[in-house]
């Protein structure tokens, strides 16, 4: 008689910190493909010499390198919403989630309704962490 190991697959916990810093990253990636993007556009309509065209080409490869970064770490989140236990627990957020939040919101990149949507929190707890001390 032979026995078989039982294997149980057991569901990856996540916590909304780690979900957050990766909308974070693929927030960032967005930002720096949409900036990329808009050189481009300004590039393309006053291209003159020969230097013009390079720097295009340049920034061409930058915007695909962006764009492919952009699409696999989205692809990577995605996988990771579909393995993960993503039910958000009713615990308090960590201290070091509350540094995130603090510095993100006065970075002036992110408003609070963005880093509420991104910690799966409400406004009202981002607005507490943002207008107090600054989390140590």
């Amino acid at each position: 008689m032979q026995f078989e190991p039982i294997i149980q697959q057991q569901q990856q916990q996540v916590s909304r910190e780690e979900l957050a810093r990766s909308k974070q990253a693929i927030t960032e990636l967005q930002h720096h493909y949409d900036n990329y993007e808009s050189q481009l556009r300004m590039l393309q309509s006053s291209m003159t010499t020969e230097e013009d065209s390079i720097k295009y080409a340049s920034l061409m490869l930058e915007l695909n390198r962006c764009r492919d970064n952009l699409n696999r770490h989205i692809n990577a989140y995605n996988q990771l919403l579909q393995l993960a236990n993503v039910e958000y627990p009713t615990n308090r957020l960590g201290d070091q989630a509350k540094k995130e939040i603090y510095h993100f919101y006065h970075s002036g990149r992110y408003n609070q309704n963005q880093l509420a949507s991104q910690y799966g929190v409400q406004q009202g707890t981002i607005s507490k962490i943002v207008n107090g001390p600054q989390p140590s």
